[in-house]
């Protein structure tokens, strides 16, 4: 059916030409990548740790307690604590356990006594069996020691060191000289075990990581939160990485969670818990690096480096993403919408002309071919029995099968269907019969009609013009 009709090939050529250019620009879908998926795995629990880390900090407290024991003298004891903890405010304040700076006797004047015990039973002045019974008698006043610090009277000194935005535990615990990166902190206020077991220091710098507390009271349980309760001042976070508690343990040792509610008034009138500008160039890096736009990854993560040079948690995803571009590459992104005015997706106008071809076309090569088709088949020959008189003075009409023509005075005959296409033949053969060409090629059977004397034949040898 194509093949008679040259225009139907163009129309269809066009539809082809117009569909070829937006099936190769058409988005690609994600992953199909031969190489394994590029989007880094993560579950909620390691994500809700990831926007918490660069907040979080570790704290060094070294304690100097000095002990004056009758009869025997004075005994001098140094030891260091490390516990978790995590800023609340960029201007440089964290919280942690109050138990690791209380310098009470449920604190370090309680450890400074064991341990001179123990160096007094390493001397042989006393004995195993008497460790547990001179440290309560010590701390109930039965046995006279005096545990205090440098001054006369003072609770045993303490110092402490910060370090933020570690990922491990530093391995030195000496403070500044050791550990370029601690700082010295400030201690602001201790609430001691006993009485909401929370601290509040203060570091010197800005621009700090903030993890931000969430106005719900951590669970009962910590099995649907992220942390390490184990670790006595660290936080403990819910899946969207905001504080619902800090770790601790009771005195029996099981571990507990002490509420954000309970954390939030010890800020009040001197801290604010909003996120800074540094939060905010972290997390962009972060999704960036879920969504594989590593090339954005890295960009931000360099941006949060120029803030707070060091900090590890920057380090090391700007690492795995610098990683995972040179083994992947980019993903790609979605289209930018358009802007006002503008149509939302560029495809769309295409598609439109697409499926304005596309429906006439279909149409067109439906439909079935025009009627004047059936007019090119052959027809018989005229038999030679039917003539035509160019004499005759009066007009005839002569019908020729599949039309009609007119025949004048000279015996010219002319079709009365302009589509009819006949070409001019002779009228009269040897035998003086009519032969009328009827299109290329093609013989008509004339008949004559002349009013009563329908069907006569006419004789004649004048041309016959048809069309």
């Amino acid at each position: 059916m194509v093949g008679h009709h040259p225009w139907r090939r163009i129309l269809l050529g066009t539809v082809l030409a117009a569909a070829v250019p937006l099936v190769l620009l058409a988005p690609r879908a994600r992953g199909d990548s031969t190489l394994p998926d590029p989007l880094p795995a993560a579950t909620a629990q390691t994500r809700a740790a990831e926007l918490i880390q660069p907040a979080t900090a570790w704290v060094t407290v070294a304690w100097q307690a000095r002990i004056t024991i009758p009869t025997y003298g004075e005994l001098r004891e140094r030891w260091r604590v490390r516990c978790g903890g995590f800023v609340v405010d960029s201007a440089g304040y964290l919280v942690t356990a109050g138990q690791c700076l209380d310098a009470g006797w449920d604190g370090a004047q309680r450890v400074a006594a064991r341990m001179a015990v123990d160096d007094l039973i390493r001397r042989g002045r006393l004995s195993e069996s008497d460790r547990e019974a001179v440290t309560d008698a010590v701390g109930s006043g039965a046995l006279h020691w005096r545990v205090e610090g440098a001054a006369n009277g003072s609770l045993p000194d303490r110092d402490v060191f910060v370090v933020v935005g570690a990922a491990t535990a530093p391995t030195s615990t000496t403070g500044t000289s050791d550990d370029p990166v601690a700082v010295t902190a400030d201690v602001i206020e201790v609430r001691p075990r006993g009485a909401d077991d929370v601290a509040l220091l203060q570091v010197a710098g800005t621009d700090l990581p903030v993890a931000l507390l969430s106005a719900d009271p951590a669970p009962p349980s910590t099995e649907s939160v992220v942390g390490a309760p184990g670790h006595n001042g660290g936080p403990v976070t819910d899946l969207h990485g905001r504080v619902v508690g800090l770790s601790s343990t009771a005195p029996d040792g099981r571990a507990v969670v002490v509420p954000s509610t309970v954390i939030a008034p010890l800020l009040t009138g001197r801290a604010q818990n909003v996120a800074g500008h540094l939060d905010r160039l972290y997390r962009l890096g972060l999704d960036a690096y879920y969504r594989g736009y590593y090339t954005d990854a890295v960009h931000y993560f360099d941006r949060v480096l120029s803030i707070r040079p060091g900090l590890q948690p920057a380090v090391d995803k700007r690492t795995a993403a610098a990683h995972r571009k040179n083994l992947f590459g980019d993903r790609p992104k979605p289209a930018a919408p358009r802007t006002a005015g503008g149509s939302p997706l560029p495809v769309l106008p295409g598609l439109t002309a697409l499926g304005l071809l596309a429906v006439p076309a279909a149409l067109l090569l439906m439909r079935e071919p025009p009627a004047r088709h059936a007019r090119r088949r052959p027809l018989p020959r005229v038999p030679r029995r039917h003539s035509v008189d160019p004499r005759s003075d009066d007009r005839s009409i002569v019908t020729l099968i599949g039309t009609s023509v007119r025949v004048e005075g000279d015996g010219d005959v002319r079709s009365g269907d302009p589509r009819a296409g006949v070409r001019r033949g002779t009228a009269a053969s040897r035998d003086g019969s009519m032969d009328a060409g009827v299109g290329p090629g093609r013989v008509g059977m004339a008949r004559h009609h002349r009013g009563r004397d329908r069907g006569r034949p006419v004789r004649g040898t004048g041309p016959i013009r048809v069309g």
